[in-house]
């Protein structure tokens, strides 16, 4: 028979793994929700002297180089929070951690490649993204 002490050892390294688990999935969720950044309208467009918001695909005032970037960060941050979640479920930790480290990088770039863009609400909503993926990286140590 196991010992209380031996079970109650058991039983906290299994709701650490579950803490763990959730954890990561949300990570890979939250890299995924970089959808969101393609379909809101919070790109400005001026028209006619008048500035509207547009979502990503219908952003003709960026060059086609920012527009570019624009897309190849936020499907490459899509890529990683999809490559996450399969890891995680298949319980692959090591590349997992990798994951998330890329993921962090790459959203700090896109941070910064929005705000020197002077996209004030894509930083906003990227900014938030980095800090809630912060917060679940501190949870899980």
């Amino acid at each position: 028979m196991l010992s209380a002490e031996k079970m109650v050892s058991i039983a906290e390294k299994e709701n650490r793994d579950n803490i763990r688990y959730i954890c990561d999935m949300l990570l890979g969720i939250i890299d995924v929700l970089a959808m969101i950044m393609i379909i809101l309208p919070i790109y400005p467009n001026r028209i006619d002297g008048a500035y509207y918001a547009v979502s990503l695909p219908d952003y003709v005032q960026a060059g086609s180089l920012k527009c570019t970037l624009y897309w190849a960060v936020l499907i490459l941050l899509m890529i990683i929070g999809a490559v996450k979640i399969l890891l995680t479920r298949l319980k692959q930790e090591k590349a997992g951690k990798i994951i998330t480290v890329i993921s962090m990088i790459v959203g700090i770039i896109a941070v910064l490649l929005l705000a020197m863009a002077k996209e004030a609400y894509g930083v906003s909503i990227m900014f938030i993204m980095i800090v809630a993926k912060g917060i679940l990286i501190y949870k899980m140590r």
